[in-house]
């Protein structure tokens, strides 16, 4: 986990209620296996409430961001990021593609001669 999934998780779950948690979680898995072995639940219906026992079990819940009181917050702050990183680069891209396309092509075949005429590559007259 890293600072904000512990800080987001932290005001909401504290290690009493995440023990009261697992506790009530090994209660139901034991209830479960004594209706299995009675008889009074299918090997499915077992097999089913084991896995979704195993789903729900306190540290994949804090581990998980979509099912974690604050991992979608983190999920949702990198999204955010990212589209603003795209919209300043679509931007930035946009402004110099429409600055190279309003200036004509002889005007830059220009300004290039002149620039390699102050720098000393091309020489002219004596």
């Amino acid at each position: 986990m890293n600072f904000w999934s512990d800080t987001i998780n932290g005001w909401f779950l504290d290690e009493e209620e995440l023990a009261k948690g697992d506790a009530a979680d090994k209660a139901n898995a034991e209830i479960n296996r004594r209706l299995y072995e009675e008889g009074k639940m299918s090997p499915e219906d077992y097999a089913l409430s084991q896995e979704q026992l195993g789903n729900l079990s306190s540290e994949r819940m804090l581990s998980d961001p979509l099912i974690s009181p604050g991992g979608g917050f983190e999920q949702s702050l990198n999204d955010s990021l990212d589209s603003v990183r795209g919209g300043i680069n679509g931007v930035a891209a946009g402004t110099l593609a429409a600055l190279w396309r309003a200036i004509p092509w002889w005007v830059w075949l220009g300004g290039a001669a002149y620039l390699a005429w102050r720098l000393g590559f091309l020489k002219f007259g004596k």
